[in-house]
């Protein structure tokens, strides 16, 4: 692809896949006389959400295959990738949507699992952030993930990622999980709606994991489960 080329493609991932980063936040399950609390641990500790937009609010969210084949095979990425994102200002990247809960990192293999992240992947992006300063966002897999593969892809991640540039988001809608695709359940993939006491126990499971970075999110398609939760 030439650099022009690759310039109007990222102009139009802007443009169409642009979203506001989520602001980190402390969640705690909430409970109502219709919506009793969980029985499991809540997410949070219960601060209350104390936080504020940056200077640039608007970012790339990018899907793990993508962005892997824009990273390309060698050491690092093409000059190419690297003028494209300085061009459009170093915007924060979130790496992740539908991806990344059918994502598991190198080496591994699953139920559901559709992309590995290939060897050299988090060098690469280190490569890149050389170059651009960006802030990431790495999706972990709560879908068809485990909380070793969550470690994993945290090590690495920190590996390649300055701290004060580095974030993480658990799940990618997981209030449809079971209702358009199957989710993970005692090693077996199960088509029925995750319930939200299931959702809580996975998060935390894997939050355990990211060895206290941010986490960004929540990622809810849908209201139904916001009224549970304090942001």
């Amino acid at each position: 692809m030439s650099e022009r080329s690759f310039k109007l493609c990222a102009l139009a991932a802007v443009l169409f896949l642009a979203a506001v980063l989520v602001l980190l936040f402390q969640p705690s399950v909430s409970s109502s006389p219709n919506n009793p609390p969980s029985s499991t641990t809540p997410l949070g500790s219960g601060a209350a959400f104390d936080a504020a937009l940056g200077q640039s609010p608007i970012g790339l969210s990018i899907e793990y295959s993508l962005l892997s084949s824009d990273l390309g095979t060698k050491t690092c990425p093409s000059p190419a990738f690297v003028k494209a994102m300085q061009a459009l200002g170093d915007p924060p990247v979130r790496i992740g949507g539908d991806s990344q809960d059918v994502t598991a990192p190198t080496g591994a293999s699953g139920p559901g699992i559709q992309f590995v992240i290939p060897a050299g992947f988090w060098a690469r992006l280190h490569c890149l952030l050389q170059q651009t300063h960006q802030d990431i966002t790495v999706g972990i897999n709560l879908k068809t993930g485990t909380p070793a593969w969550a470690a994993q892809i945290a090590n690495e991640a920190r590996g390649a990622i300055p701290t004060g540039q580095l974030s993480f988001s658990i799940g990618n809608e997981p209030d449809l999980y079971g209702i358009l695709s199957s989710w993970l359940s005692n090693g077996r993939l199960i088509s029925t709606p995750m319930p939200m006491s299931a959702y809580v126990q996975e998060f935390n499971a894997l939050r355990a994991q990211l060895g206290g970075a941010p986490i960004v999110g929540l990622d809810f398609a849908i209201a139904t489960w916001s009224a549970h939760f304090a942001y």
